[in-house]
């Protein structure tokens, strides 16, 4: 079960053209969305950003409709100059993720390919509400953030090396749980990078819960035995997630 939370804008984030992020914002008030990129690329990405929209439209409640909505491109937003910093353009589109960390209402949420490298300072994107977990790569790609709420009790936090993995072991309410949040580039093909996870799997304790979440970019519908549903068998772990989550 889900719980529906009543906001004034919601921000989601685009992967466009494999290398390159832009910004819809979706304000709830005036019906309007807002396409922030900093490669002002309206017209080469309009026909991906309608169908997203449309696809938004239809499963989430909040935004039933939003097909209909006044759509802007914010023309006024900083604009990048060279072409591997759109990751970081997009997170200062969304500095409302202050604002989403400072409502509380969320026990755990992740970023992937956050394209930051160790050079930014661990004060980035700081909050009193929550641990933050990092996994650098670099600004050409990769990276991981995990905010988990300091109300959980962090017993372990491991990043296995060549892999964009973070575990996590932590107590929450006396029960000890184990998380791995993770991403596979789509270049890096789905056996080998199943068969690293089912490894480091296999490395940690088992008799407590298990939770993997992230980006792997694979198919996990039921038309196709597919590799991360063999996966899934063989290791005993059910899918939580019915629809697409992204096109």
């Amino acid at each position: 079960m889900s719980r529906q939370i009543q906001s004034r804008s919601y921000l989601i984030p685009i992967h466009l053209d494999e290398n390159h992020w832009s910004l819809l914002v979706f304000n709830i008030n005036s019906k309007q969305i807002i396409n922030f990129d900093s490669l002002y690329n309206i017209d080469k990405n309009i026909a991906i950003i309608s169908n997203l929209i449309s696809i938004l439209s239809k499963y989430v409640t909040v935004l039933k409709g939003a097909q209909n909505w006044n759509f802007f491109q914010n023309y006024s937003a900083p604009r990048q100059s060279g072409d591997i910093d759109c990751g970081v353009f997009v997170c200062q589109y969304a500095n409302e993720v202050h604002s989403i960390l400072n409502m509380k209402q969320f026990d755990i949420i992740c970023f992937c390919e956050t394209k930051i490298e160790d050079s930014y300072p661990n004060s980035f994107y700081k909050n009193d509400y929550y641990y933050k977990i990092r996994l650098d790569r670099s600004r050409h790609g990769g990276g991981l953030i995990i905010f988990i709420k300091n109300s959980f009790v962090l017993t372990k936090s491991v990043h296995p090396e060549n892999t964009e993995l973070i575990y996590l072991q932590f107590r929450k309410s006396g029960q000890l749980n184990n998380f791995i949040y993770t991403f596979r580039a789509p270049n890096l093909k789905e056996q080998l990078f199943l068969e690293k996870l089912e490894d480091f799997i296999h490395s940690i304790n088992l008799n407590e819960p298990l939770f993997i979440v992230g980006n792997l970019n694979m198919d996990f519908s039921d038309k196709i035995k597919s590799n991360i549903s063999k996966f899934a068998d063989h290791n005993d772990l059910i899918n939580f997630v019915k629809t697409p989550t992204s096109i």
